[in-house]
């Protein structure tokens, strides 16, 4: 009887080539919509927005719900999520440079975004 012997043998692979082996999420990708850019964006809210730190960070929070309710909604709930950021864009404009006004209405965006029959 024969026994036959396997040897490894270690191979180099290029890294290009492991990471274009590296599986696939079947996710589908997610568009984040950004937040208020500051060297771009103007208004007296904006502007208020961009001096105070906790204000950004509700902003960019405001960014992310948004891009993740509409990753997920039905053409119907991408519909009305674009007409409540609008009115929510609106109300905020609307504090001006109130910064409490702003943070308060901020921080309903934050906990009522995405929540629709419609998302």
């Amino acid at each position: 009887m024969h026994t036959h012997t396997i040897r490894m043998i270690p191979v180099l692979v290029p890294l290009p080539f492991l990471l274009l082996s590296a599986p696939v999420s079947a996710a589908p990708p997610v568009t984040y919509f950004s937040g208020i850019d500051c060297k771009k964006d103007f208004g007296p809210a904006v502007d208020a927005i961009c001096r105070h730190d906790g204000l950004r960070f509700l902003d960019d929070k405001i960014a992310q719900r948004y891009s993740e309710a509409y990753a997920r909604a039905w053409w119907v709930g991408k519909r009305h999520l674009k007409t409540d950021q609008q009115k929510f864009l609106a109300s905020r404009d609307a504090c001006g440079v109130d910064t409490k006004c702003l943070l308060a209405v901020m921080q309903r965006r934050v906990q009522t975004i995405g929540i629709s029959r419609w998302s």
